[in-house]
């Protein structure tokens, strides 16, 4: 009898799941979850696996709802068995749950047949936020594909800047000048203050392109720590590396929190001679100490 009744419970459920609404599947779940567990993943996989589309979405509330690495081990058999819309469910609910196991097997779907799967499973990546994804997201950002390459930039957003920074600035290195522009633009939309100690350090690397890439987040992020550092540049014999300089110097003044006329006429002066094609400008020793007066 206790049976008959158990089974009379979850068929009440798999109704709810199959014609309720979204707060009945709510109400439902948590409460047959905490009684029967076993029996709910099964089900709600077999309902995303088999099921019309109104039950599909909710079958994916419910577990989203769960949020129970029980619902792993069948999500990722589901990946592998299939090879259609449904795999758009499988990511998301993959993504909601959120657990590093599941990031190799979202990594291969990212390049899915079905560009709406790719799409989810790098939201899905972002929302884990792995560093064991940012090749294959910045390998997305770089694609033809525009919604990916949209997604992936959301994606790398929110994965711990110190992971990502350093491992764009190794992909600096080599002659693909649009490789190394579609780098430097990731890198403007990451990059944070946290950095400003690594981007020091990379001053002295030998690669030019690492080296003026640097500066110019440097003068980006108007990090006053890099002062020191930038004025010793524009020392240097180098002349494409003296003009970055210039430019972050003036960059820092602009966005110095203290505000002053002298600074902002210091800046446009340097970048008025900066810009300038093939002249690059060199701070002359007045205006080394003007720049180091004003940015004490």
């Amino acid at each position: 009898m206790k049976k008959f009744f158990e089974e009379m419970r979850f068929n009440k459920f798999k109704r709810t799941i199959d014609e309720g609404s979204e707060n009945e599947v709510l109400k439902a779940t948590a409460k047959y979850w905490a009684k029967e567990p076993d029996k709910v993943v099964p089900h709600l996989i077999h309902v995303i696996k088999w099921g019309n589309h109104f039950s599909r979405n909710n079958a994916t509330l419910a577990l989203k709802t769960i949020g129970s690495a029980k619902a792993i081990p069948h999500l990722i058999k589901m990946l592998r068995q299939t090879g259609d819309h449904r795999n758009e469910n499988v990511v998301y609910i993959l993504g909601e749950i959120g657990s590093e196991t599941e990031v190799p097997h979202l990594i291969n779907c990212v390049n899915d047949i079905r560009a709406l799967t790719g799409i989810k499973a790098i939201r899905a990546l972002g929302k884990i936020g792995s560093e064991r994804a940012i090749p294959k997201l910045f390998e997305a950002y770089l694609g033809i594909d525009e919604s990916k390459a949209a997604e992936a930039l959301k994606a790398i957003r929110k994965i711990n800047s110190s992971k990502v920074v350093p491992y764009l600035f190794s992909k600096l290195n080599g002659n693909n000048s649009r490789l190394g522009f579609a780098t430097f633009t990731l890198l403007s939309h990451v990059t944070t203050e946290k950095e400003i100690p690594f981007l020091i350090n990379s001053l002295n690397e030998k690669d030019e392109k690492v080296k003026s890439r640097a500066i110019q987040l440097l003068g980006y992020l108007a990090a006053r720590e890099g002062i020191p550092h930038l004025l010793k540049i524009t020392e240097k014999k180098d002349a494409p590396l003296r003009a970055y300089a210039a430019e972050a110097l003036a960059s820092i003044i602009v966005n110095s929190p203290t505000h002053h006329k002298s600074k902002s006429k210091l800046a446009r002066e340097i970048l008025s001679n900066t810009n300038k094609p093939f002249k690059f400008f060199e701070l002359t020793g007045k205006q080394l100490k003007a720049v180091e007066g004003h940015l004490k």
